[in-house]
């Protein structure tokens, strides 16, 4: 700030000053020019070598120019030199993916209770898991375990009968296909957004990601069709294009294990169907793990958890849960009724 107000200051000074002594070299020019001291010509020349002096003088007051730069790389530097909390030395490589949370408890560093507490569950390939539960109850926090985002906490997390801390990050990675809450998309057009997930992938397998992501029909609404610039961020899209473009970057790359963290919230009823639909029919022998806020899209579900304070409270299939008295089923009656009570 006190940059700043030395800037406005300097800035309106040094135009004054110039403007002044141009008005001076001209005024008492003339005076000496009338008294036959010196010629026009002599005024003229004086007055060009002083605005060519003026740039050279701007310059010589601009060496704070590379103090800021100085401070902004070293921000910079700062950034880059930054090191990774979670030392990746695994080598082995996930094969079947099913997993297993053995009493698994996860606290932040700077939290004052669990985010995760005593999880434990079993995943087999093929199957789906849904997990609900209120705002902050710890779905996300269950879902940065499996992707090694962060140090793991007490208890076992097992992966085709390997911890996960002797996985490989980046091939264990190799097998997600993640959507998370945020959608990142790129001041690109739609086809590199989504090529994005798998660079090598054929025109079959572009087109197919589309229809699974049920974004075939907004796509055929646009005008310049899989070209479309959709701007940073995906500031000319919907938040619904937004997540499908996202949903079918994962799908393209046909990945062992699919991750929808809280992905069909901007879309519509319908549009959600035909997501589900999708992934019902063409991920059976793969496993899908859905975190969602409308009970509707985990009703196939092979499991389904709900957390709560990050403990499992309720856990079984659709009908089991929504024939119980816990909140699953309050969840479930509040949605049919549509929101009556």
């Amino acid at each position: 700030m006190k940059v700043e107000k030395l800037d406005a200051f300097f800035q309106p000074l040094t135009i004054i000053v110039v403007s002044s002594s141009i008005a001076i070299s001209f005024g008492y020019g003339a005076v000496l020019v009338n008294n036959g001291i010196i010629t026009v010509g002599e005024l003229i020349t004086f007055n060009v070598y002083l605005n060519m002096l003026i740039w050279p003088m701007f310059a010589l007051g601009m060496f704070n120019i590379m103090e800021r730069g100085n401070a902004s790389y070293d921000r910079i530097q700062n950034v880059l030199d930054e090191t990774d909390d979670l030392n990746d030395i695994g080598e082995a490589t996930v094969k079947e993916t099913n997993f297993n949370f053995n009493e698994v408890t996860f606290k932040y560093p700077t939290a004052q209770h669990n985010s995760l507490e005593d999880i434990t569950i079993e995943l087999n390939r093929g199957e789906t898991l849904g997990i609900v539960g209120k705002t902050g109850s710890g779905k996300s926090t269950f879902i940065k375990q499996l992707l090694k985002i962060y140090p793991e906490g007490s208890g076992d997390l097992i992966i085709d009968g390997v911890n996960i801390s002797s996985l490989n990050r980046e091939k264990l990675r190799d097998k997600l296909g993640y959507v998370s809450q945020e959608n990142i998309l790129f001041s690109r057009t739609v086809r590199e957004n989504i090529m994005f997930g798998k660079p090598d992938a054929t025109e079959a397998e572009l087109t197919e990601a589309i229809k699974l992501s049920a974004f075939d029909e907004d796509l055929a609404r646009m005008p310049e069709g899989l070209e479309t610039l959709v701007g940073e961020k995906g500031v000319s899209l919907s938040g619904g294009q937004k997540q499908r473009i996202s949903i079918a970057r994962s799908l393209i790359k046909q990945p062992d294990i699919l991750i929808l963290d809280d992905a069909l919230s901007a879309v519509d009823a319908r549009t959600e169907t035909r997501i589900i639909n999708h992934i019902k029919d063409n991920r059976k022998d793969k496993t899908t793990i859905i975190i969602t806020h409308r009970l509707s899209a985990v009703h196939h579900a092979d499991k389904i958890i709900v957390l709560e304070n990050g403990k499992i409270v309720e856990s079984g299939t659709h009908q089991a849960l929504s024939n119980g008295s816990g909140w699953y089923s309050k969840q479930n009656d509040y949605f049919i009724t549509g929101g009556e009570s």
